[in-house]
């Protein structure tokens, strides 16, 4: 083999290995860009998070489950008073309809003849 002949062939090698180092550029730039992509794409979902944790559970203020917690310990105590609303007005309410319905028939009937007065 003559020197030209090998310096063609070294030629034809280092256009190959070139090429192949283009795809390869490509291949690599390609994944960067979808890496990148990725990358963001986690940033606005870690930011949606934080956001919803900061919502749910507050950040250093009265958050979801606090409020929600509030709403059920005030509804129990409006369930205790009006139990006891109910249970102070359940005596009264069953005295009068006792008397309505049997007490009438123990009391004296009123006078109704006009006596004059002594």
């Amino acid at each position: 083999m003559t020197d030209e002949e090998l310096n063609k062939k070294l030629d034809k090698y280092q256009s190959d290995i070139k090429g192949e180092i283009a795809e390869y550029s490509k291949g690599v730039t390609n994944l960067i860009l979808k890496v990148e992509t990725h990358i963001t794409e986690s940033q606005a979902i870690n930011e949606k998070v934080a956001d919803h944790d900061d919502k749910l559970y507050g950040n250093g203020k009265a958050g979801l489950i606090k409020d929600v917690d509030r709403l059920t310990i005030k509804g129990k105590n409006q369930s205790k008073l009006t139990w006891l609303v109910l249970a102070a007005l359940a005596p009264l309410v069953i005295g009068a309809l006792w008397s309505q319905l049997v007490g009438s028939s123990d009391q004296p009937e009123p006078d109704t003849t006009m006596a004059a007065p002594e």
